[in-house]
């Protein structure tokens, strides 16, 4: 005989969820579960509906050592009308529906249920079976329509996603238990608003989205929002290079907003980057919930119009793109790892109205390193591109022409950056031989040239390159 406990959460903040980028949860919970001397059964509730039973770890906090989980089996056959009646096959129900003189009713032993439980690629579904009863005077009835009755409800059958412990406790106790597990069907992500502003600089707004569908709530848990490609889950209590967010010294000294320290604290955690949120937070099943992770004000940000000339593109004109460049470091008043993620681009018009101006995703942006975001096409800028010539010198050296033109139709002067791609796609090594403008080449071995247009202005870049062919 099962003895039923709920294991009821303590207090609250003894609850912790760890969620990852990956779509998984790390669970950990104290509960107090009461037990007899002996072999028992206990039956714990309320666990996550996505739980994976392999990962659940057991400590006895009150009284470690006095409890022995022997076995363990997870229950997830909740009470359902489809469930009730394929167990009830076999057994007698009663059978009412409406008849030429008002409701009959008959009794019987079910035969068949109308929903059989099958598994189809590994995964358990529902398929339509056809009702069958076999009534006390002999008759057999097919898929008839009316109520069904069932006169005993079938035994081990429960209402929520449940844990079946069977344990051996060396005393009787009140147990104050640990209880740690993996679960899938929660994942969090993080987005960024960037506000420009007439000053020329800029505010960025970091946000952490964690979306639940595990199958069940976390009350005013502990939460931790883990950042990074995890190939193994591993819990520990070490804290390695805390650092409060509360006392970074990005904002004007003037300026204490008491909303600061309700934003996430991060710490390095092994090769990843954990987010806690400093107060309790409830995350509902099948909610989506925003917390605030970031904000940096006043960052020095670059704008960038761009004609790149990728490696595919032989000739023809493209449109210039419209970017913002900046980096993440103390000095441009961030400075903490930003997830990857969306961010998106807002700035005042003339009227002081807010639009919206394009988004881009960054990847893992630790901090010093620089972020590049493309808002979208510059409609006034636009650049061609032509191979002038291309030539073999001998057997193994080749000679190109390129010529590029930028032309800027706006009615205010652009600086245009232009890049190239081709050198390092036609020769294996290479040099410029001629230019008609000065350039710099980048880590990746692409051209950069620097284009002042005036107002409706044209400018024509010419070089030659050879290389190993």
């Amino acid at each position: 005989m099962l003895n039923l406990v709920v294991g009821a959460v303590l207090q609250a903040g003894t609850s912790e969820l760890t969620v990852y980028n990956q779509g998984i949860g790390f669970v950990k919970e104290r509960r107090e579960v009461s037990l007899k001397p002996g072999r028992q059964s206990v039956v714990i509730e309320d666990v996550a509906q996505k739980i994976d039973a392999s990962s659940v770890g057991f400590k006895c906090l009150s009284n470690d050592g006095s409890v022995s989980i022997l076995e363990q089996n997870y229950r997830f056959d909740l009470l359902s009308p489809n469930a009730i009646l394929e167990k009830s096959v076999g057994k007698r129900i009663r059978f009412t529906r409406a008849g030429t003189k008002g409701k009959e009713s008959v009794e019987g032993v079910l035969m068949s249920s109308p929903t059989a439980q099958i598994s189809v690629n590994g995964m358990s579904q529902w398929t339509a079976n056809g009702l069958v009863i076999r009534t006390d005077d002999g008759r057999i009835m097919l898929s008839p329509r009316g109520e069904i009755e069932v006169l005993e409800l079938p035994n081990d059958m429960i209402s929520k996603p449940s844990l079946v412990w069977d344990l051996d406790s060396g005393v009787g106790q009140l147990a104050t238990m640990e209880l740690s597990y993996l679960t899938k069907g929660i994942s969090w992500s993080s987005n960024y608003v960037l506000t420009l502003r007439p000053s020329g600089k800029a505010d960025l707004q970091g946000w952490a989205t964690v979306n639940n569908q595990s199958g069940i709530d976390y009350h005013d848990a502990k939460l931790n929002l883990m950042a990074g490609v995890v190939n193994l889950v591993q819990d520990s209590d070490g804290v390695l290079e805390f650092r409060d967010l509360a006392k970074r010294e990005q904002m004007d000294p003037a300026v204490k907003p008491a909303s600061l320290s309700y934003f996430a604290s991060e710490q390095q955690f092994f090769e990843y980057h954990q987010y806690s949120i400093p107060f309790p937070s409830t995350v509902l099943n099948n909610e989506a919930k925003q917390l605030a992770l970031l904000e940096g004000r006043n960052v020095s940000i670059k704008k960038v119009v761009q004609v790149d000339f990728e490696t595919d593109v032989v000739a023809g004109d493209r449109h210039a793109t419209a970017r913002l460049k900046f980096t993440n470091d103390k000095k441009s008043n961030l400075g903490m790892p930003m997830p990857a993620g969306n961010i998106r681009v807002m700035s005042e018009d003339k009227n002081g109205s807010m639009q919206f101006l394009g988004e881009d995703s960054i990847e893992h942006t630790p901090k010093d390193e620089k972020v590049d975001i493309k808002v979208g096409d510059a409609f006034d800028v636009v650049g061609s591109y032509k191979q002038v010539s291309k030539k073999t010198l001998s057997a193994h050296l080749g000679q190109i022409v390129v010529e590029m033109q930028v032309r800027n139709r706006k009615a205010t002067a652009e600086n245009v950056t232009v890049i190239d791609h081709h050198p390092s796609g036609y020769f294996r090594t290479w040099k410029i031989t001629q230019s008609s403008d000065s350039w710099t080449k980048d880590k990746n071995g692409r051209l950069e040239f620097d284009a002042p247009l005036p107002a409706n202005g044209v400018k024509t870049i010419r070089y030659t390159v050879e290389g190993a062919i």
